[in-house]
């Protein structure tokens, strides 16, 4: 049985704040498929590229916040192989309309470096107690990605509705409780679409992998063992 895990990261898109998540990671195998950073970032335009990345042999599949929207486009052939999908603290509406329109108005790379950007950064990303390098780590990441392209993804998500459709391979939604962009609804959202879906709560900021790298790991992969036992 496969141990290969593929990740899909959020609106950086680069994957790099998933080093120290996958440095954790002891019985799966991870493989890291960065999103393009130009060009065209509608989720169908995302899936449409990360198809053609998919492995044919059997792997599991995990989707962070933004990146739930691009496996909800993707085909059946696409997900043939896929026994098992991951979603972090993602959603498949837009979590708050409203702040997303507002934000494609403000200079993201500036108000980055902004001398408060450390106290919003805690506040609304990496929770209260986010050392200083995870902080340096998420700001470089952002400052990477050409603004265009963050603005481009926030379109999309300003744009995202729930998709008709079912999708019934075994899922897991990990739910941040103490997530200040997406609320416990969205779950409820990615009920509607996968029929064999648990949810489960941890305690802890939006971007939960890097806020608690360790425990996330033991968490996934105790979640991805119990459905290889009943896939057996």
């Amino acid at each position: 049985m496969t141990n290969r895990l593929i990740l899909l990261p959020g609106m950086d898109g680069s994957g790099q704040l998933f080093d120290s998540f996958v440095s954790q990671l002891r019985q799966l195998k991870p493989t890291v498929m960065a999103l393009p950073q130009s060009g065209p970032q509608s989720y169908e335009h995302l899936a449409t590229i990360i198809s053609d990345q998919l492995p044919s042999e059997p792997y599991y599949l995990l989707a962070e916040s933004f990146s739930g929207g691009i496996v909800a486009q993707l085909n059946k052939e696409a997900l043939s192989s896929c026994k098992a999908i991951v979603f972090v603290a993602s959603f498949l509406q837009s979590p708050c309309p409203s702040a997303v329109k507002l934000a494609q108005h403000f200079p993201i790379h500036f108000l980055a470096k902004f001398p408060l950007s450390t106290l919003v950064h805690k506040l609304l990303f990496l929770g209260p107690y986010a050392p200083k390098g995870i902080i340096e780590d998420f700001k470089t990441a952002i400052e990477k990605v050409p603004e265009s392209t963050l603005k481009a993804r926030l379109q999309v998500i300003y744009n995202s509705k729930l998709p008709g459709g079912a999708i019934d391979i075994p899922a897991v939604y990990i739910n941040p409780t103490s997530d200040r962009l997406v609320n416990d609804g969205h779950a409820e959202d990615f009920k509607k679409v996968h029929s064999n879906l648990k949810v489960i709560d941890i305690e802890g900021p939006h971007f939960i992998l890097q806020a608690k790298p360790l425990e996330c790991a033991k968490l996934i992969e105790l979640a991805v063992k119990k459905i290889k036992e009943l896939d057996e």
